[in-house]
């Protein structure tokens, strides 16, 4: 299913973190995620040169990431799901990276969301640019599928309907 990593000298603190995520992906979020996507499992990186040692999908738990500019990530990013094939928009092998230092609800929320990315990159469409919205609120769906509790999709709603008279496209 799926690999965390962590850096384990910098941010010891770390390993309880990625030990209560994995118990949750293994018992909730994974088993939700395969329901709702009829069994659409993320592409393979067996084949790349760096696979995380295997071909399961490798989550790894970043330090403030999106808490400056430059270190990857747009400010106020919380997860980002990468492309292993920038060339290719779907059907593509993905690894994720979310920052580490968020409370444990809403880091098991933004995991969702991007393994939800990590799925609909899969697809021949993946995340082409026409389907960018659509696979925006599809994995924001699914944060509320796999944890209602801890769902924070509503706090971005006032942005959506305050330019609703803008086509979807422009609102990726």
């Amino acid at each position: 299913m799926v690999k965390i990593h962590w850096a384990a000298k910098d941010v010891p603190d770390d390993l309880s973190t990625a030990s209560a995520l994995k118990a949750d992906i293994d018992n909730n979020t994974w088993v939700k995620l395969m329901s709702a996507m009829k069994d659409k499992h993320p592409v393979s990186d067996y084949a790349m040169p760096t696979n995380g040692g295997d071909n399961r999908l490798d989550i790894t738990l970043v330090p403030n990431l999106g808490e400056q500019e430059g270190d990857g990530t747009e400010k106020g990013y919380l997860g980002i799901t990468n492309r292993r094939d920038r060339s290719k928009c779907g059907n593509v092998a993905v690894d994720i990276s979310v920052r580490s230092n968020l409370p444990l609800a809403e880091l098991i929320s933004t995991v969702a969301h991007e393994m939800m990315h990590a799925v609909l990159f899969a697809f021949s469409s993946g995340y082409c640019a026409e389907y960018q919205s659509l696979n925006e609120a599809t994995a924001t769906w699914f944060e509320d599928v796999a944890h209602p509790a801890y769902y924070y999709g509503h706090l971005a709603a006032p942005a959506f309907l305050n330019t609703a008279s803008l086509p979807l496209e422009d609102k990726g």
